[in-house]
């Protein structure tokens, strides 16, 4: 009856990688013994050539035993040092994350450099690749994002090459080929030509979502009379009455993109519809537009994880926040006057018990919409362009007669695709630079009596602003 040995033998790695016994003893791999049982030895040397570690492998694939043993309490390194040191400057290197897939490309005369381990990369490692073209092999694991990652921070020019299931690594590369050199040599060159750079990846992916919203957004940016597209969707979702408000939250919420976005304020008696306003316009924008704050819970805001950058926070009737006070009342002027959120939170250190002040800073651009049933205080009134609700009979009326279409009416509510689309397309491609070059006269224009003209004509300025970079597809450049 034969024996199964545990462990691993050099005849058994060579075949399971495609190599000979030959070639992987020309890489300085040998037969060793571990635990009684057979392993192969790799040694890690130094840009000398001297071997500094020596790592063992003693299985194909993990089990009951580890595939591989690293020296206990020595530190990581690159493998393949030694190497760089003949290589000329301009030289294109690939970091993989297996010895074997050294091997592979070594073989077919590439150059590769080993880390141990998606997550044993180091930052002193990018002082050896220094002015080097650098790709960075990904291979399809959860670990392989961060692999990427950890490279890039300190390599950003890195080019990044996307293992795939079948292909996970460049030696499942050079197995799916038959072991044929002039085959892997054309697989690589191909995979070399693909691989980008995250920064390129990111602007590809952005370009080609760009496209697939702005096709979706059905012609509306292209619109002369965008804002009466928006007025006549408003009218057909329901809302009754003057849409000056709701179609104020539109801008408001599109302004989102520019460097300093619309605040505003909608001021009126309860019941009067003002978050009605707010809740028509809502739906014509992706989420990424905005963060929800209800007055109930205003501690959410402060401690929210979102980011705020290019967002709008949309606070329901902001005269029901308790106090003043506080970090979210903080937060919410800092808004207001400064397109930024900072505020100041007491907490206690875990470690030493006192209680201490944080000064907590959330970058922006982010603006403001609230409702109120009260005037604003002066230091928030202020910053914010403030409207109100008609209270006439007649919109009233009109009011009543959109509740009762709900009941006598069987149409349904128009979608708003087309408008969260348009809104998508002018955050991944939006084109943000918008000059207003009649400022200065319209700053002539404006009465200079009211000292809150001050500050209530760079809100003017700002709704103008966001009109022109709704429109810019209608526009010369």
């Amino acid at each position: 009856m034969a024996v199964t040995v545990k462990g691993l033998t050099l005849a058994q790695l060579a075949e399971a990688k495609g190599f000979t016994v030959e070639q992987l003893a020309a890489f300085g791999i040998a037969q060793g013994k571990h635990d009684g049982a057979p392993c192969v030895e790799i040694p890690y040397r130094d840009a000398t050539g001297a071997t500094v570690h020596l790592k063992r492998r003693l299985a194909l694939e993990d089990g009951d035993r580890k595939r591989f043993q690293w020296p206990r309490g020595k530190p990581t390194m690159p493998y393949g040092l030694e190497r760089l040191v003949s290589l000329a400057p301009d030289v294109a290197i690939v970091l993989v994350e297996g010895e074997s897939d050294c091997w592979t490309l070594w073989t077919d005369g590439m150059a590769a450099l080993g880390v141990p381990g998606a997550t044993s990369w180091k930052a002193e490692y990018a002082a050896l690749l220094a002015g080097r073209a650098v790709y960075v092999w990904q291979e399809p694991d959860a670990a392989g994002p961060k692999f990427v990652v950890a490279v890039t921070a300190d390599l950003p020019q890195a080019r990044v090459i996307r293992g795939t299931a079948e292909l996970k690594d460049p030696n499942a590369v050079w197995l799916a080929v038959g072991r044929d050199s002039r085959r892997f040599a054309v697989e690589m060159r191909t995979l070399l030509d693909h691989a980008r750079t995250p920064d390129e990846e990111t602007a590809s992916a952005r370009a080609a979502a760009a496209a697939a919203t702005l096709t979706a957004s059905g012609g509306l940016l292209e619109d002369p009379d965008v804002l009466g597209r928006v007025h006549d969707h408003l009218v057909a979702s329901g809302y009754a009455g003057d849409t000056t408000a709701p179609q104020l939250v539109f801008l408001s919420l599109s302004s989102r993109c520019l460097v300093r976005p619309l605040n505003l304020a909608i001021v009126a008696a309860s019941a009067s519809g003002k978050n009605a306003a707010v809740d028509h316009a809502l739906p014509l924008f992706p989420g990424s537009a905005y963060v929800m704050v209800q007055a109930s819970s205003p501690r959410a805001l402060v401690y929210s994880e979102d980011s705020f950058e290019h967002r709008i926070v949309v606070v329901g009737e902001i005269d029901s926040i308790p106090t003043e006070e506080g970090p979210a009342a903080s937060a919410i002027r800092s808004i207001a006057a400064d397109n930024a959120m900072a505020y100041d939170v007491v907490e206690r250190d875990e470690q030493s018990g006192k209680w201490a002040v944080r000064h907590i800073v959330k970058p922006g651009p982010t603006g403001l919409i609230t409702t109120s049933t009260r005037p604003l205080r002066e230091q928030l009134s202020t910053r914010m362009l403030t409207i109100s609700i008609a209270d006439t009979a007649a919109h009233t009326r009109a009011v009543l007669h959109a509740h009762a279409d709900r009941l006598t009416s069987s149409r349904q509510a128009p979608g708003a695709e087309q408008f969260v689309a348009a809104q998508s397309w002018l955050e991944l491609a939006g084109d943000r630079e918008v000059s207003v070059p009649f400022a200065h006269a319209l700053a002539d224009a404006v009465p200079a009596d009211l000292i809150r003209m001050r500050r209530d004509f760079r809100q003017l300025l700002s709704a103008i602003e966001t009109v022109a970079f709704v429109r810019q597809r209608q526009r010369a450049r």
